[in-house]
């Protein structure tokens, strides 16, 4: 019986924070997710409709790193996306860079 209860609560609890952050981003309107090792995916809320760029990452040393596109790359994205700072600031907020490091003359964080 007491698992049971357990479990509900685990349930409950991954479905309010789902809420939780669904509400948080549609308040912001962007977000900024992990899709798996190799990608993130930042999102921003347009015409009430989500529009999304990937953005490349991978792992250094076991950290989590992220690789933004040099600037001339960077214009490929959509018009939406191409206040690349903005963008990068967003991103580094859900995942920020390692101490000491910086985003180099190419876009990446090193």
């Amino acid at each position: 019986m007491n698992y049971l209860l357990l479990i509900l609560l685990f349930i409950i609890g991954v479905y309010v924070e789902k809420l939780i952050k669904r509400v948080r981003d549609d308040k912001l309107g962007w977000k900024v997710q992990k899709f798996n090792r190799d990608k993130i995916i930042y999102s921003e809320k347009i015409n009430n409709k989500w529009e999304s760029i990937d953005i490349r990452a991978g792992f250094d040393i076991g950290t989590f790193v992220v690789h933004f596109e040099n600037k001339t790359d960077w214009k490929e994205y959509p018009e939406w996306a191409q206040d690349r700072n903005l963008v990068i600031e967003r991103v580094l907020l859900r995942f920020p860079k390692k101490k000491n490091n910086e985003i180099d003359e190419i876009g990446k964080i090193k």
